[in-house]
């Protein structure tokens, strides 16, 4: 025939070749050629998301040992354990208690992820506690976008719509300020979802297994998630319960379902159980109950407007509501206050229901997919509400939210703000939805590539943290080389000498990595060791100096640049009992030469951590009935006199009775905001400790009341920092 012909007869042939290899591949291999080209892509698609990870935390990528992804803050502290875990094992001590922290007394170590630490104690073989927290940031990006994208695809089915979710919400503003100051490994929450859904529709014994396996993997990585995803999953068991019945005339209870259930949780029991016994079992020898306030929950809390308002650290957005969002941070911070759902994921979701309340969308949809969509709005709708303070009122009228039951059962627990990573979760899903109605509306695969490109680009300049660009370079100051240079065990003390759950003392921690000395500071909050340390905080007073050679600390590292930054004004460093040996500037060191002390003064009970204030003065706040310490250090009766250069009344005017050895000592009437000083004379101390209870009858006041911020504390009086004088020989 013609040549047109035979062109078309070879075509043919061709076909027919291909068509036997296809048929010979389904027959003789054990992955058909489908499976192997939906493998190839879902690899590509990990990629893509591992590349756009690299992007967004440039420059990371090109220095994982010597910087880090976000800042000052738990980043050092988490830096800081890494490196404790790996340390603690090579010195054979235990990775529940250092002696390098509150020296010295030691300082127990509580443990928030069980499962990390096995992680970095397998990756510290190989990698430095750097490159371990660089890692941990830098894959949970593409994990999450991964697991996400699979929820999608397994609902709408549409690979370019299950993309675009996981952009959304991998690479959400929650996740982006959240991967700047913690490790929260939110990875797992999108593969419970999904695993969930997957239980629910196969109801096998297999599907139970692996959604209690991915239930213990959010668990034991974060104590936090776990706890939202058990109340989700009551949620969810609700609303299927609900589905079910709805659907199945006439309803019955499905038994299968309820076997299917009870396995769920008795894995998930099995799964996580070993992992808590063994870590209580330590811990809880060390570690201090960490109940939280109900104020705690009305700081860390959301506030609807959250969900709407963009990300302060947005390069574009951020310049238009960053004044707005600091003067309503309640009391909170911007990390854990940013929600930001997005314009454009909330225009696609909002076109997801639209089209299919108008439309019936779901009546030609998969079973999946029609029994998703409503949760998903049903656990958006319920996570903002979980995320709401425990009450508000309306003149006299309260209106009582979920949190304030929820504290009464887990009162450890106080950022339900953190329920935003759901709601972000449900918008990210319903908008691929509305991706994939918009996308069907298009014929050409080019069009389709493009719309998607514009709504990615778009998504990308709302959600952006670039520029400036958000890594942090770990670099040692002078005098921490010097500390490093010196021999022997001396005890170091850094000033400002804050509390162990302040970000100046992490970043203390992080470089007692390079020093290795043991340092005064890092004391468990609720210790002894804490209560030392609030009695010490104030460099100008020269009893301070007293403490510190009791502690046996040998050096003192004054930071006159925290001073500025963190309290505005640096505070006059005591010349009695101590040696200026190094300035480097910023930081100066002195060496401890004060004598013995003879007395030492702690703040006992009702009394609150000490605070610096701008003008470089020291507080120490109480609430009734307080009580000081006095530890007479000779073997012999002491008198001393006591003096506190400013006392004041928080909220209203107050009485003061003060008592020594059982006796009133003193009282002062009628005090008031205006400070007032106050001195006792000739207090006779027997050797060993001695009590000064410092009475108030009047019900204290929240501090917030009096100095218009949101510090929950109950406090009737303020004092400056206490001195001693010992008299006899004219000893200070």
């Amino acid at each position: 025939g013609s040549s047109q012909g035979r062109r078309i007869h070879f075509s043919r042939y061709c076909g027919y070749c291909w068509e036997q290899m296809r048929m010979q591949q389904r027959k003789y291999s054990w992955v058909p050629i489908e499976k192997g080209i939906k493998y190839y892509k879902e690899i590509l698609v990990f990629l893509f998301f591992t590349a756009l990870t690299a992007i967004v935390t440039y420059p990371l990528i090109l220095d994982f040992s010597g910087s880090i992804y976000g800042g000052a803050g738990d980043p050092f502290g988490t830096i800081w354990s890494f490196w404790w875990q790996k340390y603690s094992r090579t010195q054979s001590l235990s990775v529940y208690f250092t002696p390098l922290l509150g020296a010295p007394y030691g300082a127990p170590k509580s443990v928030q992820y069980l499962l990390q630490n096995y992680v970095v104690q397998g990756l510290s073989y190989f990698f430095g506690e750097v490159v371990i927290y660089n890692l941990l940031i830098f894959i949970s990006f593409p994990l999450t976008a991964f697991f996400t994208y699979l929820l999608a695809n397994y609902l709408v089915k549409n690979r370019l719509a299950s993309i675009f979710a996981g952009i959304a919400f991998a690479f959400s503003p929650f996740n982006l300020a959240h991967s700047l100051a913690h490790l929260i490994y939110v990875q797992w929450v999108p593969l419970y979802i999904y695993s969930l859904l997957r239980m629910n529709e196969r109801r096998t014994l297999l599907s139970a297994f692996l959604c209690a396996l991915s239930y213990s993997l959010v668990f034991l990585f974060n104590f936090y998630f776990g706890f939202f995803m058990l109340i989700l999953t009551f949620i969810f068991m609700v609303y299927a319960f609900s589905y079910s019945h709805s659907t199945e005339k006439p309803a019955r209870i499905d038994l299968q379902s309820v076997k299917i259930w009870v396995s769920f949780f008795l894995l998930s029991f099995a799964l996580t159980a070993p992992f808590i016994y063994s870590t209580v079992r330590v811990s809880s020898k060390n570690a201090t109950p960490m109940a939280r306030s109900l104020g705690d929950l009305f700081v860390y809390s959301a506030r609807l407007w959250e969900y709407i308002v963009p990300p302060v650290y947005n390069p574009v957005l951020g310049r238009f509501v960053q004044s707005f969002v600091n003067a309503h941070l309640h009391g909170s911070n911007t990390i854990e206050q940013t929600l930001y759902l997005g314009a454009i994921p909330l225009a696609l979701a909002f076109y997801a229901i639209l089209k299919i309340a108008r439309r019936n969308k779901l009546a030609n949809a998969g079973n999946n997919l029609r029994f998703a969509f409503p949760f998903l709005i049903i656990a958006g709708i319920a996570c903002v509400v979980l995320s709401l303070p425990p009450y508000m009122s309306l003149g006299p009228l309260k209106i009582y939210f979920p949190s304030f039951f929820l504290y009464d059962i887990a009162p450890m627990f106080r950022v339900y703000a953190r329920f935003g990573i759901i709601v972000m979760l449900s918008v990210a899903i319903l908008a691929s939805m509305g991706l994939a109605f918009l996308l069907g509306l298009l014929s050409g695969r080019k069009q389709k590539i493009l719309v998607f490109s514009l709504v990615s680009i778009v998504l990308a300049l709302e959600f952006s943290n670039m520029p400036p660009f958000r890594t942090t370079k770990l670099a040692s100051p002078p005098a921490y080389k010097w500390l490093a240079s010196r021999d022997g065990d001396p005890i170091v003390a850094e000033y400002p000498f804050v509390r162990s759950d302040q970000a100046i003392q992490y970043e203390y921690a992080l470089h007692q990595r390079i020093h290795q000395k043991r340092l005064a500071n890092g004391a468990e909050i609720g210790t002894y060791a804490e209560t030392v340390r609030s009695s010490m905080v104030d460099i100008s007073n020269p009893s301070t100096c007293d403490m510190l050679n009791h502690l046996g600390v040998k050096y003192v590292v004054f930071h006159k640049q925290k001073y500025r930054e963190n309290f505005g004004e640096s505070p006059r460093v005591t010349t009695t009992g101590l040696k200026l040996v190094k300035d480097f500037g910023g930081d100066v060191v002195y060496e401890v030469k004060s004598s013995k002390p003879k007395v030492l003064l702690y703040y006992g009970d009702n009394f609150y951590s000490a605070d610096y204030w701008q003008n470089g003065s020291t507080w120490n706040w109480m609430s009734n009935n307080g009580e000081l310490i006095l530890e007479n250090r000779t073997k012999q009766k002491i008198e001393v006199d006591i003096y506190s250069e400013y006392i004041v009344s928080i909220g209203k005017e107050r009485d003061l009775e003060v008592y020594a050895n059982g006796r009133r000592k003193k009282i002062l009437r009628g005090l008031a905001v205006k400070p007032k000083a106050l001195r006792l004379k000739d207090i006779k101390l027997k050797p060993g400790k001695n009590t000064i209870k410092l009475i108030t009858s009047q019900d204290p006041e929240p501090l917030s009341a009096t100095f218009n911020n949101h510090d929950s504390r109950e406090v009737s009086l303020g004092f400056r920092s206490f001195e001693v004088s010992v008299l006899g020989n004219g000893d200070d």
